[in-house]
């Protein structure tokens, strides 16, 4: 099968042999794919990976092929994937399935500890596959995840906050804005890190961590004030701590939301989520999209076609 493999050499599309299914897992035909700022950090070595690694970790298809211990019913089910994987012997990986496995100490990531779904076929474990229903296009499907992650904000104390600011100008903050809006009913600003008024608001989600939005969201921020962390830098960042403990500002971290909640939203409101996207383009045609996306020129999300390698 045509991949999108990183190697020793470069990135590019390559012939790999195709997976096999192990005991409860399926191979996946992947029909869409979405690209995201974790994988051009994997691209670029910012985030470490064993080489060969095949990239990807936000995508949809067809259930291809059963491994053993898998339902009959899964063959030819249109899916979408989370993508980490935990142990399945942990307390998280044992709890509640809509939320807390994703914190499994042995978790591991697809496109980055594994192969991901920048490939025409996929090998996952079948409890990590969401069905999706027939009216959810393999678009729609393959973003189920970023709709998961911004959904995590609305875990934060939104109801306490009179004045709620996005700070940052990418596709993160739009997905959060349209969620806020639409979904949570919630008024807020979105705000440029050189514009903001000191000690303006109650609760600010970042979407872009560095050290100047940092600052900027303790300063406006109002003392006893909430910042939602959201994004995941490939770095570490340096932290104004004393202006933190000063203004006794609150921190927390919010990764995932309800996948449950997700799936009805891309099913019943993805009118709220197309403005967001570019058309899907062939998967022979990486390069010139991952150039758009690591410059910063792309706003909207970028998809692949597996299948036109």
């Amino acid at each position: 099968m045509k991949a999108l493999c990183l190697t020793d050499k470069g990135l590019g599309v390559q012939n790999v042999a195709p997976p096999r299914p192990g005991p409860r897992e399926v191979v996946v035909k992947v029909m869409c794919a979405g690209l995201c700022r974790t994988d051009l950090y994997v691209a670029e070595g910012r985030l470490a990976s064993e080489r060969p690694r095949i990239l990807g970790h936000e995508g949809s298809g067809i259930v291809f092929r059963l491994g053993e211990e898998v339902p009959q019913d899964f063959l030819s089910a249109r899916v979408s994937f989370f993508p980490w994987l935990g142990c399945g012997q942990c307390s998280y990986c044992r709890a509640d399935q809509d939320r807390l496995y994703y914190l499994c100490p042995g978790r591991r990531f697809l496109g980055r500890h594994l192969n991901g779904c920048f490939s025409q076929y996929l090998v996952v474990p079948y409890d990590r596959c969401h069905r999706m229903a027939e009216e959810i296009s393999f678009q729609a499907a393959a973003y189920l995840e970023p709709v998961t992650a911004a959904l995590g904000v609305l875990r934060a104390p939104l109801r306490d906050a009179t004045q709620v600011g996005i700070l940052g100008d990418n596709r993160i903050a739009g997905l959060t804005s349209t969620l806020l809006t639409h979904h949570a009913r919630k008024e807020h600003e979105l705000l440029n890190a050189e514009e903001i008024e000191e000690n303006s608001f109650d609760l600010i989600v970042e979407t872009d961590l560095t050290e100047k939005h940092l600052t900027a969201a303790l300063r406006a921020l109002r003392p006893d004030g909430l910042l939602v962390l959201k994004s995941r830098p490939a770095e570490s960042v340096p932290w104004p701590t004393r202006l933190q403990v000063e203004k006794e500002i609150h921190v927390m971290a919010l990764s995932y939301g309800s996948l449950t909640l997700a799936k009805m939203l891309l099913a019943k409101k993805r009118a709220l989520f197309e403005p967001l996207w570019t058309e899907p383009v062939p998967l022979r045609d990486w390069e010139p999209a991952f150039e758009r996306a690591s410059a910063g020129r792309e706003a909207k999300k970028i998809f692949f076609l597996p299948q036109e390698c």
